[in-house]
């Protein structure tokens, strides 16, 4: 079978150098670029995998949420409806008080109830001491629904209980008098604490956030804590300003207005009510393993290519000498074709350069030559043989 030409063909030494650079140069590009996409690949899953745990956070912050206050205001409701029908005058008054201790006890999560009139006074609670004479007409949520007809349910920014002194989330309705006029306002108190403790229990890292706002961006809730809590509003976050503005719910990648630590978050929407969920976990933590992953690639790729290269150095030095060894026999060879082809006396060429001419001119078939004193006839020779037979003979001038 034939040799294909590209296999059978002697590559030059320069070709061949340039041949095993390239191949060198060709296996470690690849096995970087290989690396490379590998690590990319992990750290994409990396991040994948983040988002889908932090969203599911988020998800259980806000049944929380929502279980709890939809609680309040299931309370809320019951209490709204008797004080419009019935009013808080007489015995009606040592009911409520009674109805709103026992609502305490069975729903989880609340911190106080309370019932108060058009003016702002403290009608009844669900303390066991019985009605303070204080007055809450300067609460932002009493003013929301003085001033606002809506019966449905407001939740307000963070104050300080002026029965216990504890921070907590006021979750209140209207109460109406028989013209539809304002009549008073249906209270429940949600202690932050409670929501803190629940953050506690979530999965997220010592550099990882999860808060409850409220729509303006007023903190609810927020684990890691803040002393200034009460005050702290992040509506000017990327999450109010760049993505709840397009879509309720979602996943980004976001440095805190907070703290500044850059983050993985999600978040939500509560449904039904105006707060809004997330949580995150930040980017060091997410990526600590990936990182420690990407430095043992990184060497162990290293040290491979660095194999390679020595080896191609080596391989390389090696095709060096064996062309300066070539050169050096060529050159020797040379040398020893003309210490064989001439005569060491008169340095002129020997009967080995005559005959090698002589078998060269007459490498073909039939030819005359005459000389001058004797002529030979060159015959072929015989039995079909290419060897020439000579015949000479030596005649007179």
């Amino acid at each position: 079978m034939k040799r294909l030409s590209f296999i059978s063909t002697r590559l030059t030494p320069s070709a061949l150098s340039k041949a095993l650079i390239g191949f060198i140069a060709l296996v470690c590009l690849s096995l970087t670029l290989a690396t490379v996409w590998q690590m990319n690949q992990s750290k994409l899953e990396r991040a994948a995998t983040a988002r889908i745990a932090v969203s599911n956070i988020v998800l259980a912050a806000e049944q929380q949420d929502q279980d709890t206050l939809q609680q309040a205001d299931n309370t809320l409701r019951d209490l709204v409806e008797r004080v419009e029908q019935d009013g808080v005058a007489g015995q009606q008054q040592s009911r409520l008080t009674r109805l709103m201790a026992q609502d305490l006890i069975n729903v989880k999560g609340l911190q106080g109830l309370f019932i108060y009139d058009a003016q702002g006074n403290w009608v009844a609670n669900s303390f066991a001491n019985g009605v303070h004479t204080r007055n809450n007409e300067d609460r932002d949520y009493f003013i929301y629904h003085r001033d606002n007809p809506d019966p449905s349910i407001h939740v307000g920014s963070i104050v300080e209980s002026r029965n216990t002194g504890d921070m907590v989330i006021p979750v209140s309705r209207r109460i109406n008098a028989a013209d539809g006029s304002f009549a008073g306002v249906a209270l429940a108190t949600v202690p932050v604490a409670y929501f803190q403790a629940f953050f506690q229990r979530m999965d997220v890292d010592d550099k990882g956030v999860i808060f409850l706002a409220l729509n303006n961006g007023d903190l609810l809730a927020r684990r890691p804590t803040l002393t200034a809590l009460m005050t702290t509003n992040v509506a000017k976050g990327d999450i109010f300003t760049r993505y709840l503005p397009y879509s309720d719910s979602g996943t980004a990648l976001i440095n805190s207005v907070v703290d500044g630590v850059e983050r993985i978050y999600a978040y939500r929407r509560v449904s039904g009510l105006p707060i809004v969920a997330a949580a995150g976990v930040s980017c060091q933590h997410v990526f600590a393993p990936w990182w420690a992953y990407a430095y043992r690639s990184m060497t162990i790729t290293g040290i491979i290519i660095l194999a390679l290269v020595l080896l191609g150095v080596l391989l390389y030095r090696q095709i060096q000498q064996l062309i300066n060894a070539e050169g050096e026999l060529n050159i020797a060879r040379n040398e020893l074709e003309i210490i064989a082809h001439t005569d060491s006396l008169t340095h002129l060429a020997n009967r080995r350069c005559f005959d090698a001419a002589l078998q060269q001119e007459w490498g073909g078939r039939a030819g005359i030559l005459q000389l001058s004193r004797s002529f030979c006839w060159i015959l072929t020779g015989s039995n079909n043989t290419t060897t020439p037979t000579v015949i000479c003979r030596e005649t007179t001038a």
